[in-house]
């Protein structure tokens, strides 16, 4: 490459409040709450955006009732479990809402939690790494020792 751009130079990531995934890549984050947790389904015929409603059983009827008028609008109609949260990211270095679908870390988080060693992962950092191979994508999660939280992460979620 000529001297148009500086030698080295690489764009800037984005910073959108949501953490992502990068195939390949390990995404180290601090949890900062409890998740708030529902179903999501999406609605691609009025907004375009996915519909997100609070855990019990009436949503969930609702949910999928709506999600299979039209499986078009929906992933072939399907409604999805989701966790949300406030995570640290270590890599933005900013808080960021990480939104959870993926049954194996829900369930690799909920084990985590449930150990008496580990518990909360509001105590210790997560990292998890994506790989995708082929149509299927797979995801590793391992926690570091248990810790308090960067200040900076703390001061930034008390604003």
């Amino acid at each position: 490459m000529n001297d148009f751009l500086p030698k080295g130079y690489e764009p800037p990531k984005s910073t959108g409040k949501y953490t992502r995934f990068e195939d390949g890549k390990t995404t180290r984050v601090r949890v900062m709450c409890s998740p708030v947790i529902g179903w999501e389904y999406w609605d691609k015929v009025t907004t375009n955006k996915p519909v997100r409603l609070p855990y019990n059983e009436e949503s969930y009827k609702f949910a999928v009732s709506e999600a299979k008028k039209n499986p078009d609008q929906s992933k072939d109609g399907k409604v999805s479990h989701f966790w949300a949260m406030v995570v640290w990211n270590y890599d933005s270095k900013q808080l960021e809402i990480m939104q959870l679908t993926q049954k194996t870390i829900q369930s690799s988080i909920r084990n985590y939690a449930a150990d008496e060693e580990y518990g909360s992962p509001i105590n210790y950092d997560l990292k998890i790494t994506k790989k995708k191979d082929g149509d299927k994508t797979n995801y590793e999660i391992m926690t570091g020792v248990p810790k308090a939280a960067p200040e900076e992460a703390l001061s930034e979620f008390a604003k």
